[in-house]
């Protein structure tokens, strides 16, 4: 049986249906989002909760601390070991997520010859591990109204839960941050505009693509600054997810092979006839 991938925008349901199609299988579920990886971002992101979870072993959630630098070399590693570890128990793997290079790297194969990363011994497991044909791709299909809808009523139920306690740990920790790393990051800006190397280029780059500018938190931090209101930056979280949304389902349109269902109570079957073919 082919490796089962959910992929879809962000609130589209892609949690329960997992959930539900890991009961299915005697499965186990992969994380494939950038941000669910980090410690202590928990409703900026929608990370799963212990009971929701509904006993099924989720994998690559919690691994890092907030700050630490994390790419798609680093999950795509990470993700083969899951894999192959799960299904060594005899059980089913299955990805889920909306950080669509992630998902597309593990499947159709990413060229890191290139790449500086000094795990060769890691370059050499990724050789022709999976191919395209291994894996099942169920893109979510829901309407662009129903998607805002339910981006907005998240955002709302975000402020109510408490993510602004969560916003603010993280704001101290990019001013803090910030001031370390200010000259870094200038002159990696310079040498950027400029196309000279630059030897801390990479620190800078890792400072900016790290947990810091995730959607959920960064909307919040002119709220601290006192330079906005916290109407203004609740709006702006529900406008930067909607743009979000609309990249991802953009990005999708481009990944042939993708088996498009739609997100309703008949998703779960449809799945497993798929996986039947």
């Amino acid at each position: 049986m082919k490796i089962p991938i959910i992929f879809g925008p962000t609130a589209c349901g892609k949690t329960s249906l997992s959930i539900a199609l890991a009961k299915a299988l005697n499965g186990e579920i992969i994380s494939a989002d950038s941000m669910q990886i980090y410690k202590g971002l928990n409703i900026g992101t929608a990370k799963v909760k212990a009971d929701e979870m509904e006993g099924i072993k989720h994998h690559l959630i919690d691994i890092k601390e907030v700050g630490e630098s994390y790419d798609v070399f680093s999950f795509v590693v990470d993700a083969t070991n899951a894999i192959l570890e799960i299904k060594s128990r005899g059980k089913t793997p299955i990805l889920v997520g909306g950080t669509g290079l992630y998902l597309k790297a593990l499947a159709t194969g990413y060229d890191f010859e290139n790449t500086k990363h000094k795990q060769k011994n890691d370059r050499h497991l990724l050789q022709k591990i999976f191919t395209q044909d291994d894996f099942l791709v169920i893109g979510l299909n829901l309407s662009r109204t129903e998607i805002y809808e339910r981006i907005n009523a998240r955002a709302d139920e975000m402020l109510r839960c408490g993510i602004l306690d969560e916003a603010q740990k993280l704001h101290q920790m990019h001013t803090k941050n910030a001031k370390k790393h200010a000259k870094t990051i200038k002159n990696h800006e310079f040498y950027e505009k400029n196309k000279i190397e630059n030897a801390n280029s990479d620190e800078a780059r890792r400072y900016h693509q790290t947990s810091f500018q995730a959607i959920g938190y960064k909307e919040f931090f002119p709220y601290f600054d006192g330079e906005k209101s916290l109407e203004e930056c609740a709006a702006k979280l529900k406008q930067s997810s909607r743009n979000y949304a609309k990249r991802q389902i953009t990005w999708m349109r481009g990944w042939k092979d993708i088996a498009w269902i739609e997100n309703n109570e008949h998703a779960l079957k449809c799945i497993l006839l798929l996986l039947q073919k």
